[in-house]
């Protein structure tokens, strides 16, 4: 199952090779000090993020369902060593250093955020990340967490997503994946994790409405084999930062 995850992310058909997603929560605070890290993103971290080939980078606020402070930041790693290393290339990068010199100085009484809460997940799917695509249309995503009971019925329902069909339904239904990934590291484990795109909350409200009365999903979601797959459902609308590359 894991080398099928790991061909399956790489073998997207649109030169996507990431392998791994971290997502980022900053809990960040209000007004100017908020503009403050943003800025940070914009001009230090993003850029330095893809001179390690980390790109594109997705960043978010939240449209609801989260703190209107939090900035979700998503993080495609094409390998683990991306993974482990990029904070240490970080610091190593001598432009990241110089002009993130005033951010890097801030002192706790005045941070540049309050903290980060990080995610680590495996792509079991074609990713469809490209920056060029999504944003030039779409607005709003949908972020879904699909709590499992147990890892076998993790299994169970990547194997729905995959092999039974599940994620081709979305796309004949019109509903745009951006990824499917399980969560390796992270709360609420174990669970299963995807982001979807849409023009508008109206397109958004259509698709799905779509997808439910299809009658192969009617027929799907009714095999045995599959009934305790998903125990519990977090669902998130997220509107990209003027300047995410997602």
């Amino acid at each position: 199952m894991d080398q099928e995850h790991t061909t399956a992310a790489k073998d997207s058909g649109r030169g996507e090779s990431a392998a791994y997603l971290e997502w980022r929560h900053y809990i960040a605070p209000y007004g100017d000090r908020r503009k403050r890290l943003l800025d940070f993103f914009q001009h230090v971290a993003v850029p330095a993020w893809n001179r390690q080939g980390i790109s594109p980078v997705g960043l978010f606020g939240a449209l609801y369902g989260s703190s209107s402070s939090s900035i979700y930041v998503l993080l495609p790693h094409a390998d683990s060593d991306s993974v482990l290393y990029s904070e240490d290339r970080l610091l190593q990068d001598s432009e990241y250093m110089r002009d993130g010199a005033f951010f890097h100085s801030l002192s706790g009484s005045d941070p540049g955020y309050w903290r980060i809460e990080n995610s680590l997940l495996r792509c079991f799917a074609p990713l469809s990340m490209s920056a060029v695509r999504i944003q030039g249309t779409a607005r709003v995503f949908e972020w879904r967490i699909y709590a499992n009971p147990n890892q076998l019925q993790t299994r169970q329902k990547i194997h729905m997503f995959t092999q039974a069909g599940e994620i081709e339904l979305f796309r004949r239904c019109g509903l745009t994946p951006v990824f499917f990934a399980e969560t390796l590291i992270g709360p609420q484990r174990p669970n299963l994790q995807y982001l979807l795109v849409f023009k508008d909350m109206a397109e958004r409200d259509n698709r799905w409405s779509a997808f439910r009365r299809h009658p192969d999903w009617a027929v799907l979601k009714n095999r045995p084999e599959y009934a305790d797959a998903v125990c519990n459902v977090t669902d998130l609308m997220l509107q990209p930062l003027d300047f995410s590359q997602v």
